[in-house]
């Protein structure tokens, strides 16, 4: 079987999520190919690993903890216009692949790909709409959590196939939707944490700080970097894009295969992600 995968770019969580699918096909049958359409970070992600094609997509404006709709259309008003460009220009680069089937993960191109070459498009994404149906039944939410969902929404209803991971409804099929269990990745083998921080390069445990992919929390690494050299700690800043990081005390890295070398020195781990109100 033939899947073209189309993953967002915006973090690396879409990719990561869609490296572990891709193995789980492949191991399940060798004769199984892959091919990928993605930008940004998952291009540079997935370029040396899989047969790759670069794209366009979604462009995520700010720097602070806060989805600013407005900035978010203004940057992507052609979107739509952009994703009919890429599917023609698709259907012409993969006449060789020929897909049997489109993963989309929240790619909505893969929809309108898919109706251009007559292929059916899986679309896999984390937003819940009956647990957000639980929620709005019982709590207010602003206008714009309520068209963001409606949105989401819209393109589940396009695609021919919708899967959600979750830790409530796994592998259950509720209102047309196809729960999943999340995926639960093993930690690799344990190794001396005292070998490993030599390593590394580190002489006491450091404090991770994870920004992922996209440049949401920039503002709060520039608010760390003043006040960090108060402090008797290493911290790393992992993920961003950031520029002119140069104190004693502060590491920074955009990205590391082996995180978990990093998660298993460090004695405090600090997710930073945006909220949406």
């Amino acid at each position: 079987m033939r899947v073209l995968f189309l993953v967002t770019g915006v973090g690396y969580g879409d990719a990561t999520r869609e490296h572990a699918n891709i193995a789980a096909l492949l191991k399940r049958d060798k004769k199984n190919r892959v091919f990928i359409g993605c930008y940004d970070n998952s291009y540079e992600y997935f370029k040396n690993k899989f047969p790759t094609i670069k794209i366009s997509g979604y462009k995520i404006p700010g720097r602070n903890l806060r989805f600013q709709l407005a900035d978010f259309i203004s940057k992507n008003y052609n979107l739509p216009f952009t994703w009919v460009s890429i599917a023609l220009f698709l259907k012409n680069k993969l006449s060789r692949f020929k897909p049997d089937i489109i993963v989309s993960d929240f790619e909505p191109v893969g929809i309108l790909l898919s109706k251009i070459i007559n292929r059916k498009c899986i679309i896999l994404f984390g937003y819940d709409p009956i647990l957000f149906r639980k929620y709005y039944s019982k709590n207010k939410v602003s206008m714009k959590v309520y068209f963001e969902s409606k949105y989401f929404e819209s393109v589940y209803n396009m695609a021919d196939k919708v899967i959600i991971p979750s830790i409530f409804n796994g592998f259950k099929k509720i209102m047309g939707y196809n729960y999943v269990n999340p995926i639960v990745r093993s930690m690799p083998k344990q190794k001396n944490s005292k070998i490993l921080m030599k390593k590394l390069g580190f002489k006491k445990s450091p404090i991770i700080i994870m920004l992922g992919g996209s440049d949401f929390g920039h503002s709060i690494v520039i608010e760390l970097l003043k006040v960090a050299h108060k402090f008797d700690e290493e911290f790393i800043i992992f993920g961003s894009k950031l520029k002119g990081i140069k104190t004693r005390n502060v590491r920074y890295i955009p990205f590391k295969d082996n995180f978990y070398d990093y998660l298993k020195i460090s004695y405090v781990l600090c997710v930073i992600v945006p909220i949406s109100t």
